[in-house]
């Protein structure tokens, strides 16, 4: 029943070519999030975790995690400097029941603090389109 997890933070590049339009090159800023091991996404009640890259070089995970059966909010996260300087976030300023707790659809758009390093954050996070996906074969883990 052990499940081991890590995120590797990196750089996608490549050159976009669709027929009939100029070639583009692409830089795209990303993480993986890979986990292996037994995960029952059913009893996660709700979640929200932002990964955000900064200009500067500087990477953040930050969110809140509510899994009724062993954590109710527990806050997460850490501030990787671009000088390899990695610290743990020690709040995070924002509750899962004030936000979208019973919406199809999370809101478009949505603003918390967090602390880390003696500093505060502020963050006006952004959606585009939800994807939704579904763990188990019942589908009873659902991921927007």
């Amino acid at each position: 029943n052990h499940q081991s997890h890590y995120e590797q933070w990196g750089e996608l590049r490549g050159t976009l070519h669709v027929e009939g339009h100029d070639d583009q090159t692409l830089y795209l800023q990303c993480v993986r999030d890979h986990s292996f091991g037994r995960r029952d996404w059913r009893s996660f009640h709700r979640y929200i975790i932002h990964f955000i890259y900064l200009e500067s070089g500087t990477c953040v995970q930050v969110g809140v995690v509510c899994q009724p059966n062993l954590m109710s909010h527990v806050k997460i996260g850490y501030v990787s400097y671009a000088n390899g300087d990695i610290v743990s976030v020690s709040d995070v300023n924002l509750n899962l029941w004030e936000l979208a707790e019973e919406v199809k659809d999370p809101p478009p758009f949505w603003t918390f603090s967090f602390e880390a390093d003696g500093q505060t954050y502020v963050v006006r996070a952004t959606r585009g389109t939800v994807p939704v996906w579904y763990h188990h074969d019942d589908r009873g883990g659902k991921v927007t």
